[in-house]
């Protein structure tokens, strides 16, 4: 999935040898909202958005500044263009390290004390929740990193809420179907079905 304009990205604005003086100014001025160090999108931009287009600033954010970030559970759904319902309330990693596991506390940042700025800290921010994985085979989509459609899927149907997995499951089988994995008439939420989809992607 893309990512929406207004995202304004630090380390990528200094290696064109340009300056940040200002994004620093703005952000002080409560100007910008702060999604993690380096990332800022307009204050305005950000009351006036989408959940989905928060969610996408926050992931890309994430993507961008973790090193060797996979994305995982619904946020690999998101990535690879899957229905998730509702908009995920997480940006997800996979992480083989026990310690590592868990959620972090929100990062979303305003310096300011207006009204405005109120209205940013009520909306809701997207926290960085890492999942335990024995192990992690990523795929390429766009600029991230994340599990394969049948991984999330057997991921989401082993731990989410039905009508969540079910909405994800249904959509992995159009894109899985539309790529000759699975044969017309196949539904992932037949186990069956996700167990052959399995043996068929890693051929």
């Amino acid at each position: 999935m893309e990512t929406p304009p207004g995202l304004m990205d630090s380390a990528a604005i200094l290696r064109t040898r340009a300056t940040t003086d200002d994004i620093h100014r703005d952000f002080m001025a409560g100007k910008l909202v702060r999604i993690r160090r380096g990332f800022y999108v307009p204050a305005s931009d950000w009351i006036r958005a989408l959940p989905s287009e928060r969610f996408a600033w926050s992931t890309a954010a994430v993507s961008r500044s973790v090193p060797g970030a996979v994305l995982c559970m619904e946020t690999a759904a998101w990535a690879n263009g899957v229905p998730t319902l509702p908009t995920p309330a997480c940006v997800e990693l996979a992480t083989t390290m026990p310690g590592r596991s868990g959620t972090r506390r929100p990062s979303l940042l305003v310096l300011s004390g207006d009204q405005q700025a109120k209205e940013i800290r009520n909306k809701r921010s997207y926290p960085l929740r890492y999942h335990l994985r024995e192990s992690i085979e990523p795929t390429s989509q766009g600029e991230f990193q994340c599990t394969g459609l049948v991984q999330t899927a057997l991921d989401m149907m082993f731990s989410a809420k039905l009508s969540q997995a079910l909405v994800m499951a249904d959509g992995v089988a159009r894109k899985l179907k539309d790529q000759g994995v699975l044969p017309p008439g196949s539904r992932l939420r037949d186990l069956d079905s996700v167990a052959a989809a399995t043996r068929l992607h890693r051929r």
